[in-house]
């Protein structure tokens, strides 16, 4: 699905209200990061990004990977060109600190440190069959030939998807009723195209234990059951990353948190945080 910025406002509504020129800091180079950057530098600040991987973009990155994501990948190419177009200075594999904060002297610092991926606490969850779906996407690791997809919100299925479109078997695991159901917009295509492509679709099962040969998991009686699997990736949601943001709010009077670091959720509420707060420096 196409992501749109702004919020209908041309850019001369940005350029009116313009204050005196700040010295500002976005630390995270997601889509986020990059649209309060690229709306402040609008604004006539002077913007650089700290972002602690070696390429912007956040979670855009393993996203965009599917082939079915051309829309999202489209919009991630173009933000990301942006940052040079616009004239946002970006320091690539700088992990920010409240030490870098303050060494940099900024007027205006914007958190945008997004959230890592969520690993439940069952037993275990330390056996080397197990990933996640970002690191699956990303080629940290590889699928197996009987994948158990463990979560099936927007970016389980997606994965799930994926794999299957590979040539992979895919059993997708979800606690709730349905998956899905995080996405209501485009659930009803997502479901077909799951079964199209052979994924099967386990609901109402909650996974209890992780083993070398798959996973251990209830369903709606409560009985155990053992399903197979050579690799088992994880996909049960993201937490904010707002660590740095606790750290320096008392220290820094103008200081903004935004995106995923908030609260985890879709790509265009990342896009109108930052371009909420872009507006607001």
């Amino acid at each position: 699905m196409p992501v749109k910025t702004g919020t209908g406002y041309s850019n001369s509504f940005l350029l009116f209200y313009q204050r005196p020129h700040f010295k500002v800091l976005v630390v995270g180079g997601g889509p986020a990061g990059m649209e309060a950057a690229r709306v402040a530098t609008l604004r006539g600040h002077d913007v650089t990004i700290y972002e602690k991987n070696k390429e912007l973009g956040g979670h855009l990155i393993e996203a965009t990977v599917p082939a079915f994501k051309k829309d999202l990948k489209d919009y991630k190419d173009w933000i990301v060109c942006q940052m040079s177009k616009q004239g946002v200075k970006v320091e690539l594999g700088k992990a920010a600190t409240a030490l870098s904060v303050a060494a940099f002297k900024p007027d205006a610092v914007v958190i945008a440190t997004g959230s890592v991926v969520s690993i439940p606490d069952i037993p275990g969850a330390d056996k080397s069959i197990l990933t996640t779906a970002i690191d699956l996407l990303l080629g940290k690791e590889g699928p197996g030939e009987n994948t158990l997809l463990v979560g099936g919100g927007a970016v389980g299925c997606e994965t799930a998807l994926y794999l299957a479109q590979k040539g992979k078997k895919v059993t997708l695991v979800e606690i709730l009723p349905e998956v899905c159901s995080d996405v209501a917009m485009v659930k009803g295509k997502l479901t077909v195209e799951l079964a199209d492509s052979g994924v099967k679709v386990l609901p109402n099962t909650k996974v209890v234990g992780i083993t070398e040969g798959g996973v251990t998991a209830t369903g709606d009686d409560q009985d155990t059951m053992t399903i197979a699997g050579d690799k088992v990736v994880l996909s049960m949601g993201l937490v904010a990353d707002n660590a740095l943001y606790e750290e320096l709010k008392a220290e820094i009077p103008e200081i903004y948190l935004i995106g995923d670091a908030t609260e985890p959720g879709r790509v265009g509420r990342a896009v109108h945080d930052g371009y909420r707060v872009g507006a607001a420096i």
